[in-house]
């Protein structure tokens, strides 16, 4: 797809035909720029565009590397949005089922490698589904509201997260009532974050618009028309147009498949006809491509939908299923990671079942790979020596490497975020198995395992005695036990490399044990003893 501007009049190619658009502005330009639009002329007798598909996006499965890594648990109506201070998309809640203990309240964050836990909901608010969030960039934190708690009460409380705690907010005087099921998005035009619709305690849905300042609330009236009330509808903020979308949601007449957008003063509607009706989907704006790109959602016939639907302003175009993409379903979160330019989706019904699934939306991605995987050495006592690993990766990339199953704190060694992991010799507590996860903005994976073995090295073929793991080995250190050692195993004349006399004959480190004790062996000792360590 491509777009073009000639005698003030904008057109978009949907191969193999052109298709007239009726207005201009910044987000068709940054389109043609996307699919690098070149030569060529337009309808009117001009000639023709030609244009490049390789703007055309792809999921990407993320799930993540097993080594050591939490996740969230299954669920459905949880609430995502993507803070764009701190670089990180936020989730909260939603309904677990009963291996996840109902309704949780459990806070993530997922940074594109890694889902991290950060709060319980004894530190936070009350665990709960259908609940919406949003996040403030103009004071810096995730705004939530509504949903319904463990006890089945509709909730109308309002928290905002700063990426470290979460906080209530008071609230008075004029206040939208308790709700569940509505939507939220934050007004990049006016501040503040909106709120829609959402079904209200008695069971009847709300057609009431309200903005949140951060202080307080206050209902938005609009001239005109408005959509009419509903629930499980969803919404995105279009930062480019300036105007929130809405789309679907269920009325009292059942699901529907109508498309809104509030410019600041009214709502304007676009019809029903272009998408099927349906509830529950997911939505988020992708400020990349300038589009509001929607999944899945309930279309109220027991069937869930797999289909991606993109809204440019003007249509709905439906986009490339892929031949990997996410399966049909419903009740999922969605955020764009604005930057990655990924859209996030999480979790929902699909198939009937509660999934935990992660995908990614976004231009075609290669996660990580290994060019050389960490090998196995023998580490001596006192020495340094190097783990290290070598990626095909192009682009940024993190690493964290683990010992025996658990990470290796980067602020206690720092080279365990890196490619090369340092390690000092001890025997009791660098001995074991070492692995490395890789992770870029497409992926996660695990390195192979090395073992990394603490041996009792000698400091020089004197180096007999001294205690060990073993017996008497190597300490570091020459002195008289080690002379009493040896001449106690020369005067046995015990064969084979366990005598420790036998220090000379060559082997793989030197003149090591050759399964004989000579001459040689004595005229070696005395050597190494007059030198010492």
């Amino acid at each position: 797809m491509g777009h073009a501007a000639l005698g003030g009049r904008e057109w978009v190619v949907l191969l193999p035909c052109w298709r007239q658009l009726v207005h201009a502005g910044s987000t068709l330009r940054k389109l043609a720029a996307a699919a690098g639009v070149a030569g060529g002329a337009v309808p009117g007798g001009v000639g023709w565009l030609a244009v490049a598909t390789a703007d055309v996006p792809e999921w990407t499965s993320r799930a993540v590397a097993s080594q050591g890594v939490t996740a969230p648990v299954e669920r459905c109506n949880h609430a995502m949005t993507f803070d764009s201070i701190r670089g990180l998309t936020v989730m909260f809640g939603g309904f677990a089922g009963a291996r996840g203990g109902g309704r949780v309240g459990d806070t993530w964050t997922w940074d594109g490698a890694q889902w991290q836990a950060l709060l319980s909901s004894e530190a936070g608010p009350a665990a709960r589904e259908l609940h919406a969030m949003a996040f403030d960039p103009a004071r810096r934190v995730a705004v939530m509201f509504g949903g319904v708690d463990r006890d089945g009460s509709v909730r109308g409380d309002v928290w905002e997260f700063d990426g470290t705690t979460w906080a209530e907010r008071p609230q008075s005087g004029n206040l939208p009532t308790a709700r569940y099921g509505h939507a939220m998005v934050y007004d990049g035009a006016a501040g503040g974050v909106l709120v829609f619709g959402g079904q209200l305690q008695d069971g009847t849905a709300s057609d009431e618009l309200w903005r949140w300042s951060g202080t307080d609330w206050s209902r938005v009236e609009a001239s005109g028309p408005v959509p009419g009330p509903r629930s499980m509808h969803v919404m995105a903020f279009d930062t480019e147009r300036g105007v929130a979308v809405l789309h679907g949601g269920r009325g009292a007449d059942g699901p529907r498949g109508d498309t809104w957008e509030w410019t600041g003063m009214q709502w304007r509607t676009f019809g029903t006809d272009e998408v099927a009706a349906r509830s529950s989907h997911a939505m988020a704006y992708d400020s990349a491509r300038g589009v509001t790109v929607m999944v899945g959602g309930d279309r109220g016939d027991s069937l869930a939908s797999w289909q991606v639907w993109e809204w440019d302003g003007i249509q709905w175009r439906q986009g490339s299923p892929g031949a990997w993409r996410p399966p049909a379903g419903f009740g999922r979160a969605m955020a764009f990671d604005s930057l990655r330019n990924r859209a996030v989706l999480m979790g929902g019904i699909s198939g009937m079942t509660l999934t935990a699934e992660a995908w990614e939306l976004g231009q075609p991605c290669s996660g990580p790979s290994w060019d050389v995987e960490p090998i196995a050495r023998r580490l001596c006592g006192s020495d340094t020596t190097m783990v290290s690993v070598i990626t095909g990766t192009t682009g940024p990339a993190n690493f964290q490497w683990w010992k025996d199953g658990s990470v290796i704190d980067p602020l206690v060694n720092p080279s365990a975020a890196t490619g090369i992991l340092l390690v000092q010799g001890d025997a009791a507590s660098v001995d074991g198995w070492y692995d490395c996860v890789i992770s870029n903005d497409c992926g996660t994976t695990l390195s192979a395992t090395a073992r990394l073995p603490v041996a009792w090295c000698v400091c020089s073929m004197a180096d007999v005695c001294g205690g060990g793991p073993n017996g008497d080995q190597p300490d570091g250190t020459v002195d008289g036990a080690d002379f009493i050692a040896f001449m106690n195993g020369f005067a046995s004349g015990t064969s084979a490399v366990r005598s420790q006399a036998d220090i000379a004959g060559g082997g793989e480190f030197g003149d090591q044990p050759d399964g004989t004790v000579d001459g040689s062996d004595f005229i070696a000792f005395l050597n190494a003893f007059t030198t010492g360590c």
